[in-house]
């Protein structure tokens, strides 16, 4: 049996002995990026130097990354989703590229984990308009010993990787390992004929960055022809769909397969996106589309053989348009002989303006090589189990939930699926996921990563009631979880005392808030038919701090509607710094590299050096955001900061931008930076060699000394005049300052 522990161990002893340097874990919390709330991959941390960046390591890396994703947040409790997980990585800067990340990846899999050869496939990119076929990849995996009939050319939604609407993307290559018996005919089967098949698993991807996508802008005209496009290939799937199943399927059916089939096609599509409906700038009710195909194409399904059914259908559509923003719609009735197509344009009413943006793909100068293999995935697949929960990184968790619940079945059968076994692996979940952000300092909080933090306690801590464990759940699980990660991640050990204390102090706290809102929730829908409004959700929200989520939760237990995105328009009225719920992206860091902004990130070292020399050496980041107009800065101190403190902070950075200080950097080992007394919050999470930017006048004063990734203004006597706008408290044990340059 292989472990979690030994798998991390040899990829890293193997490409070390490939000259990459080992680095250690980034923290989980984003550094001068406002693209996301934590680091949910690999490379996330690594995009200054897959950009250009010297790396002080070199251009060789590798190293198992901590990563957050809680977009599925809701689907924990299966035998497969997870909030928290590990990323096996390597890293190529402008270095190596193809041909030596393939017969690495080659070596690893046959001969350093021993695995057979007829169980191991890969995919490779097929080519579309924007990019030729990898015929390049594909070759060198022939070379290095892979049978041709277990290579497949796919589609760009499987084998293309882009970092956003712009910048770098490229080709991939993804490998498979068969779980399946080797007995099975479908083993022996082409690839290309069988990749869909379950027992086919991904295990590890490599993205090769040899691309750079460009924004441009099309006309309206192209714009409707797109759009005419796609709906004629909506329309000719579901003619397909109508031809085959006619009157054999219910609508709930025809939905799922219909979603499916232009899901495969590479259009977005959401299924029953709820749209409000208001009177007098208020939501009432709330109506479900079918389908929302690219954001802007309403589909509505129907199996009846009612006229008046489907002209209503029609008028409300058109409506609905009108008052989204959709573009087209569809009305598609599957009940008569031949699929009964109701279709209409909203071109004339709505902006068009947002969508006209389009791109080229131009080749990139430095091509990087990035690399990715999910640990407790792959250690699972390798064992030959289905779920994560069976693998050693969650047995022992598993095992302390089952001691304290009394319910020794979760040990027993980590993937049974019972109620009590749901909810223990949301429990163990979670509050893995909580430990490792716990660990970088993040407190409990109404806002940002700190909102997150206390959905995941709040929601283990609610599922420890449903199987019998009213108090003292977390801090047993969370020992469990330390003495599982903790030797790997130091932090964890480090930070163990700040993880007990917040852990405690946010179940005590929630054990009050949920009796009290648990009471008010049956008060407010015991006279409710089916719907809670979005004014009615925030009051719980707001007066008794009862999560949307748990929300949610309680009223699909009760089958009733939550208007969520009522909510979410009163939430972001009262407070626009934060947006509610893990789907959404939070600002954190800089959110460019203009003049601007590299200006205000340059303030923020002089004014984090201020608030030392004026409230003591115990301040120390605790977050930041950045922006062309303000800077906001969250710092650790108890207290609030009086105005004559601020306005000491004020004139410590003004004589500091007075004296004309020069930026002056340095790459020197993180042990030297440590003596020196520089500054830098989370040293665990850097290299041993660091970049130290000091800001020093002519005098040879030294105005600040920070670890920090950049970028910065060369000299401080081009910032301007700084001003504080506002002090207030970010959350327990943190304040916050919002501040401007003129």
């Amino acid at each position: 049996m292989i472990t979690t522990d030994d798998l991390r161990k040899q990829w890293l002893n193997f490409f070390a002995s490939h000259s990459h340097a080992v680095i250690p874990s980034a923290g989980v919390i984003p550094e001068n990026d406002p693209t996301a709330l934590f680091h949910n991959s690999g490379m996330h941390p690594l995009v200054p130097y897959l950009m250009g960046e010297t790396h002080p390591k070199g251009t060789r890396l590798v190293n198992c990354q901590k990563c957050i994703r809680t977009g599925d947040i809701d689907e924990v409790g299966d035998s497969t989703h997870l909030t928290f997980f590990e990323m096996l990585g390597n890293w190529s800067l402008g270095d190596f590229f193809k041909k030596e990340q393939i017969q690495w990846s080659y070596d690893f899999l046959t001969k350093e984990l021993n695995l057979p050869l007829e169980k191991i496939a890969v995919s490779v990119f097929e080519g579309d308009s924007n990019a030729p076929r990898d015929t390049e990849a594909a070759e060198f995996w022939r070379v290095v010993g892979m049978p041709v009939e277990k290579i497949a050319y796919l589609p760009a939604s499987e084998n293309w990787w882009a970092k956003g609407e712009t910048g770098p993307c490229g080709p991939d290559t993804e490998m498979f390992y068969w779980r399946g018996e080797t007995d099975d005919l479908e083993l022996k089967k082409p690839f290309q004929e069988t990749w869909e098949n379950p027992n086919w698993v991904e295990i590890w991807n490599d993205v090769f960055m040899q691309y750079q996508k460009m924004s441009e802008e099309k006309s309206e005209e192209n714009l409707k022809k797109e759009i005419d496009t796609v709906t004629e290939d909506i329309i000719g799937l579901a003619i397909e769909i109508h031809k085959k199943y006619q009157g054999n399927m219910t609508e709930k059916q025809i939905q799922n397969m219909l979603a499916d089939k232009i899901s495969a096609k590479n259009y977005s599509v959401q299924k029953e996106e709820a749209i409000p409906i208001m009177e007098d700038g208020k939501t009432y009710s709330s109506r479900f589309i079918d389908l929302v195909v690219e954001s802007h194409i309403f589909i509505e399904l129907k199996n009846t053989t009612s006229e008046d059914q489907i002209k209503k259908e029609f008028k409300q559509l058109r409506n609905y348009l009108e008052l989204h923003n959709g573009i087209a719609g569809l009305v598609l009735n599957f009940a008569e002989n031949t699929l009964d197509i109701h279709r209409l344009n909203n071109f004339e009413k709505v902006d068009l303006k947002p969508l006209l943006q389009t791109s080229s793909i131009l080749p990139l100068p430095q091509k990087n090589v990035d690399t990715g293999m999910g640990l407790e995935r792959t250690v699972a697949v390798l064992n030959g189990k289905n779920s994560v929960y069976e693998t050693d990184a969650f047995a022992p968790v598993l095992e302390k939930i089952a001691e304290i619940s009394g319910h020794p079945e979760i040990a027993q059968n980590p993937v049974g699926e019972s109620d009590v076994h749901h909810s223990a692996r949301i429990i163990a979940d979670h509050l893995r996921s909580a430990c490792v952000i716990l660990a970088d300092l993040v407190t409990p909080s109404n806002v940002d990563q700190g909102y997150i933090l206390r959905r995941l306690i709040r929601r283990a801590i609610r599922h420890g009631r449903k199987i019998g464990v009213h108090q003292n759940l977390c801090v047993p699980v969370a020992e469990t979880v330390i003495t599982k990660l903790g030797s790997h991640y130091v932090e964890l050990e480090t930070n163990k005392d700040f993880i007990w204390d917040e852990l405690i102090k946010e179940e005590e706290n929630f054990r009050h808030t949920l009796e009290k809102g648990e009471k008010m929730f049956e008060k407010i829908t015991k006279n409710s038919a089916d719907f809670l409004s979005g004014d009615q959700v925030f009051d719980l929200f707001q007066t008794y701090g009862f999560p949307l989520e748990i929300t949610e939760e309680l009223a699909t237990e009760k089958g009733i509607t939550v208007d969520r995105k009522g909510f979410k328009k009163a939430f972001e009225a009262h407070q626009k710094a934060s947006r509610a719920g893990s789907e959404q992206k939070f600002k954190g860091g800089l959110a460019d590299h203009t003049e601007a902004t590299t200006k205000l990130h340059t303030a923020t070292h002089l004014m984090l050096a201020g608030l030392r020399e004026i409230l003591g050496d115990h301040v120390h980041q605790a977050g930041s955001n950045i922006t062309s107009e303000r800077l906001r800065f969250d710092f650790t101190h108890s207290e609030k900061v009086t105005p004559e403190q601020i306005s000491a902070v004020e004139h410590f950075v003004n004589k500091a931008i007075a004296a004309n200080a020069e930026q002056i950097l340095e790459e020197i080992p993180k042990e030297e930076a440590k003596a020196r007394g520089v500054e830098g919050s989370f040293w665990e999470k850097y290299p041993d060699v660091v970049k130290v930017y000091t800001f020093r006048d002519s005098a040879e004063k030294i105005w600040s000394q920070e670890l920090c990734g950049g970028p910065h203004w060369k000299n401080t006597g081009d910032l301007g005049m700084f001003k504080i706008k506002k002090e207030e408290s970010s959350s327990a044990g943190v304040r916050r300052i919002k501040a401007v340059l003129k």
